[in-house]
């Protein structure tokens, strides 16, 4: 079957189809975001597109419908469309994997930026989100991390934020760890333990808390933790104090919200698109030793882990087929297939 993309008011949004992330592209983008407000029903149309045709769309996504939808999604935050919110969180109620595949790894970023800045009206909207466990834990916690920022960036929303989440550290909801912590024993992978479901869901919460930095509700968040309410995995105390006292420890991606919409284009392109020469490590042997497969250290006394070989682009022709891109071939098998060609 094949998709065709909308007739638009403004022709220049059927260009976001085809554009990437490179400078060039930014000050295109920027060009359009000029257009003003005139464009944001066109955006509300491309993102529509991207709801009511999402099975098709992912049958044909060596078409990079993807692209389109990014960038009419980061334009809408740009531009603060309030009254696009509905639209977006439509979108978000699509399949999480389907709109993985869509957005590829840059979907929590860019969905969260939307959200966030077009929802500055929609903080009860999005707490009510937050608290329908009908929904699976993806979707929750993008409501609940743009809530969060939405309490530092808008000042006036902080108290009902605080008083929100402390609420829900506080309530009887939560199920303990303690005895059944010796039952993830067995599914560990290099020391930590990894959820099978929504058990690290309030852990998830408590750290994006620490990352933005609610220091009030750190006795509540380390109360939590002492009850053993949050799930023993990736995240524990010591990381949300050190969050707590030093911005610095901070992701930058987790910062992307605050930051200008050239930040967000920067990161996406030079993480995904930019090549990058293989560095070279003093021993791949010594260095990779206890770490996740493919993975190496820089060196033997470096904390920053890298890949031992290459990332294949999502975008780039798969190594086994090179009639097809990766992303339609190999990307939903892993690399082992491709590295090992």
């Amino acid at each position: 079957m094949n998709v065709l993309a909308p007739n638009f008011h403004h022709a220049e949004i059927a260009e976001l189809f085809t554009l990437k992330y490179t400078p060039e592209a930014y000050q295109r983008v920027q060009e359009i975001i000029g257009l003003g407000e005139a464009i944001i029903p066109d955006l509300e149309l491309l993102i529509n597109f991207g709801t009511e045709n999402f099975d098709a769309i992912l049958e044909n996504i060596e078409e990079d419908y993807g692209n389109g939808i990014i960038h009419a999604l980061l334009i809408l935050g740009e531009l603060k469309a309030h009254t696009a919110f509905s639209t977006i969180r439509t979108f978000t109620q699509m399949p999480q994997d389907g709109i993985m595949d869509l957005l590829g790894d840059v979907k929590f970023a860019v969905l969260d930026y939307a959200l966030i800045h077009c929802g500055f009206h929609n903080l009860e909207d999005m707490l009510e989100a937050f608290e329908d466990t009908q929904r699976n834990k993806f979707e929750r916690l993008h409501f609940s991390q743009a809530a969060i920022w939405l309490g530092k960036l808008y000042p006036e929303n902080r108290e009902h934020v605080v008083k929100f989440f402390r609420s829900y550290l506080t309530s009887d909801i939560h199920q303990t760890f303690e005895e059944e912590q010796k039952l993830y024993d067995s599914r560990t992978f290099k020391g930590l333990w990894f959820s099978d479901g929504d058990e690290d869901f309030p852990a998830m919460v408590c750290s994006h808390l620490a990352i933005v930095q609610y220091i009030e509700l750190l006795p509540e968040i380390e109360q939590f933790f002492a009850e053993y309410k949050a799930f023993p995995g990736i995240i524990d105390v010591s990381t949300i104090r050190r969050c707590m006292a030093d911005s610095s420890a901070i992701l930058d991606i987790e910062l992307l919200p605050e930051r200008p919409l050239a930040e967000t284009y920067q990161w996406i392109d030079k993480t995904f698109y930019q090549e990058r020469p293989i560095p070279a490590f003093d021993s791949p042997a010594l260095v990779s030793k206890g770490l996740p497969e493919g993975m190496v250290k820089l060196s033997a006394s470096s904390s920053t882990l890298v890949r031992a070989e290459p990332k294949i682009g999502r975008n780039d022709p798969c190594p086994l087929d090179g009639k097809k891109k990766f992303k339609k071939c190999c990307g939903a098998k892993g690399h082992s297939m491709c590295q090992s060609v």
